[in-house]
This record gives structure tokens, sequence and C-alpha cells, in this order.
């Protein structure tokens, strides 16, 4: 049964499962065709999912189970996050397979990733028109520090 023509819905248990799976990480095109949607809805109308007030529910009902059984996962988030801007990694110069020195550089790659998971978490992240993304770097320090103060917490380094 597909559910493109918008004759049948997707009963609760299948949205359940669609929460569950968009959670996990699973694409939203993978779980919308999983749950009984044709490929061309899943493919171009992923809010058709999202948009539906029983997934935003599911979606409620997990956060908060998640709060419940682990309540410090924003402190937990937010200093993976922050160990993400600062990454580094080791760089090893050898010489006939002796390695002779090591250095610590920032890891940019890493960086990057971690600047454009909070840009997207603050709906700071711009869409580019070749396809990628932009970061505003300085925008984004703001609002962390902001947040930072809202909260409670000391400034960042």
């Amino acid at each position: 049964m597909s559910l493109g023509s918008g004759r049948h819905r997707p009963t609760r248990s299948k949205i359940r499962q669609a929460a569950l799976l968009v959670a996990e990480g699973v694409p939203k095109s993978v779980v919308m065709k999983k749950i009984g949607y044709s490929k061309l809805t899943s493919e171009r109308c992923p809010k058709v999912l999202t948009g539906n007030p029983m997934f935003v529910e599911e979606s409620s009902r997990l956060r908060e189970a998640l709060l419940r059984s682990e309540p410090k996962i924003f402190d937990k988030v937010a200093a993976t996050m922050v160990r993400g801007l600062r990454a580094k990694e080791t760089k090893f110069f050898s010489d006939g397979g002796i390695v002779k020195d090591l250095k610590k550089v920032v890891n940019f790659s890493e960086r990057r990733q971690s600047a454009e998971l909070l840009a997207k978490l603050f709906g700071e992240l711009q869409p580019r028109e070749e396809g990628g993304s932009t970061v505003n770097i300085s925008q984004l320090s703001i609002l962390v520090s902001r947040a930072r103060e809202e909260r409670g917490l000391p400034p960042n380094e």
C-alpha cells in the first residue's frame, strides 16, 4: 500500500516507528518509504512526515524520555560540540619508516563539521546556491555566547 495518493494515512504505530528511525539518524526519505509513502512523496516532500501532528507528538515523547533517562544530556552534547570546535590531530613526520617528529595541528575538517552542526542547531546554516552551505562563524560565536549567558554558564575562553 502506497501513501502517495493521500487516501491512506499512516497508523500511529507506523508514525512511532518513523520517529524512532529519524531519531536514530535514518534519512527521512528512507523512513517514509519504509512506512509506506510513495517513492515520489518520500523523496520530494519530507514535510508530509515531519509536519504530521502525530510525528511531532511522538518525536516530543522521545525527547522527553531521553531527558528523563539522561537529565544532563544537553551538558554532554554541549561539551562534545565545544571539543569539536577545538579539535586537533597529531601529524607524524617520518623518514625511512621511522617517525622523526610529531606535531599537534588544527583538525579543520572536524572543526568545520562541528561548526556546521552547531549552526544547524541554532538555525544559522545558510544554504548556498551551488549546493553547499555557508556558516557565519562570528554570528555563531555570538549565539553560543548568548546561550551560555542565558543559562548562567561561564563565557568561553
